[in-house]
């Protein structure tokens, strides 16, 4: 059995930053920078799969060896990146561009894979008429990996030839059960382990200036990562024919652990600066789960009310240094949506929904350090049919965030529509009316390592729109070739 697989990608991109710099302190020098990058991105991708379904055969003859089945498998793969990246700074004597040698450089990555080894495949089902039926699989699959990377560039110190080994094996299990009317199990377990070696950018960085106060040093020395990634998700849901309610749940856990993980040794100096030496540390751990339920149930034969709630948990310790001085981040996050719907049909629909959310930072060194982040979200919408033609629709969302210093952030965005159809529904009419209350703003608060951050910039506010939008039950004519897409779009602020 044979499989390929190929593609390719390109890409380019220009971009201009000026950085103004200016400093109070005497050893680091004020400057402004106005740079323009220029890149050109080219991407290939192979992949070949040959797998031997006769080995089994081959090696126990007529026997069934307990209806396992058992191949050889070979994987390779070879992937190839190209950059040009051309960077110029502004002199501002001649007022022309220049080009900077420490920035513009030619890069090619070629990684090339080979996989040998062999899967072993069992499947168990059972039926029973009007009662119930399950089936089970399960593959594990033992292979060997031989990486080969190899980086040429422009920059000499920059050219490595590398090659790495490693075994690379996964488990997948799965089960399907059924009670005939009455409810439906599905669940899987998946598991690998994989090698990832150290990029060119964390083994000999191109240190950009106009980044002043975060500087990356690479290390030459740093080891391939080992990565250990398991995935479980359970669900159920009812399978009952005419019922009045319904009801489905679901839970997920991931775990990912990495062994001789590229971490930080996070350098400080007088003035705040900060220079990251990469190292390698003995494991970085996550751990995430998700939990999710929905029950329905009609009221009458004309309404009926929803509820869900989906709860989000995450943690992930990485260990570190700052200054020299051992030092472990962990972050732990959690966050819960609850929503109710109630339908009255071809009258009108309500939802109301409240999310929580929270972070946590805890940086444990010599002295412990705690950071907190909070977002509260209300929401509401309503959608009213006036008619089989006409809808009329309003939301609301009240946003509350808390920064890890205490300070609170707030933003209520109010947004009406209008809907009108016609021509047996084949047109429709739509005015929009967003953020009534001028009020929108982009806020986000996130934790990372020991960095608490809390962005507000200002989004598109109050504005209005209209749209015009046509669908056609039949697309194409005799002549077999597909109309352009209909529609118009007016927007006034």
């Amino acid at each position: 059995m044979l499989f390929f697989n190929g593609g390719y990608n390109n890409s380019s991109s220009n971009s201009n930053t000026v950085s103004r710099f200016l400093s109070y302190i005497d050893t680091i020098p004020s400057d402004l920078i106005d740079r323009k990058y220029n890149n050109l991105n080219r991407n290939y991708n192979a992949s070949l799969t040959l797998n031997y379904d006769g080995f089994k055969s081959l090696i126990f003859g007529i026997y069934n060896f307990f209806n396992i089945d058992l191949s050889l498998a070979n994987d390779i793969s070879i992937n190839r990146s190209e950059m040009d990246s051309r960077v110029s700074d502004l002199d501002t004597l001649t007022n022309l561009y220049r080009q900077n040698d420490l920035l513009t450089n030619n890069n090619i990555l070629t990684n090339f894979s080979y996989k040998p080894g062999f899967s072993l495949r069992k499947s168990i089902s059972k039926s029973v008429w009007e009662k119930y039926n399950y089936w089970f699989s399960m593959g594990v699959e033992l292979k060997y990996q031989f990486l080969n990377q190899k980086n040429e560039s422009s920059f000499l110190f920059r050219n490595l030839d590398r090659n790495f080994t490693a075994f690379t094996p996964n488990l997948n299990m799965n089960f399907n059960y059924t009670k005939n009317n009455a409810y439906r199990i599905n669940t899987y377990l998946w598991a690998n382990m994989n090698q990832t070696p150290a990029s060119i950018d964390q083994l000999y960085p191109l240190v950009d200036s106009t980044n002043r106060y975060s500087i990356i040093a690479g290390n030459p020395n740093l080891k391939a990562s080992t990565n250990t990634y398991s995935n479980w998700n359970f669900d159920i849901s009812r399978a009952k024919m005419n019922t009045k309610s319904n009801y489905s749940a679901s839970i997920g856990l991931n775990y990912n652990n990495t062994a001789n993980a590229v971490s930080d040794n996070l350098v400080y100096d007088s003035s705040g600066r900060s220079i990251r030496y990469l190292i390698n540390v003995d494991n970085q751990t996550a751990i995430s789960g998700n939990f999710s339920s929905r029950f329905s149930t009609n009221l009458s034969k004309l309404s009926n009310i929803n509820f869900s709630y989906r709860l989000n948990l995450s943690t992930n310790e990485r260990p570190g240094f700052i200054n020299s001085v051992s030092s472990t981040s962990t972050n732990n996050s959690i966050s819960n949506n609850l929503s109710a719907t109630y339908s009255l049909i071809d009258k009108f629909n309500i939802t109301i929904g409240e999310t929580i959310a929270t972070n946590r930072s805890i940086q444990q060194s010599s002295s412990r350090i705690s950071s907190l982040i909070r977002n509260y979200t209300t929401s509401g919408n309503i959608n009213y049919f006036l008619t089989k033609e006409l809808t009329l629709n309003t939301s609301l969302n009240y946003q509350n965030n808390i920064a890890a210093n205490g300070n609170s952030a707030k933003a209520t965005i109010w947004n009406a529509n209008a809907i009108y159809r016609f021509m047996q529904q084949k047109a429709e009419l739509k005015l929009s009316a967003f953020d009534l209350l001028r009020q929108n703003r982009n806020i986000t608060n996130f934790i990372e390592r020991n960095t608490a951050t809390t962005t507000i910039s200002n989004g598109l506010q109050q504005y209005f729109m209209v749209t015009f939008s046509y669908y056609p039950r039949k697309f194409g004519g005799r002549s077999g070739v597909p109309p352009p897409p209909s529609g118009a779009m007016m927007i006034v602020r």
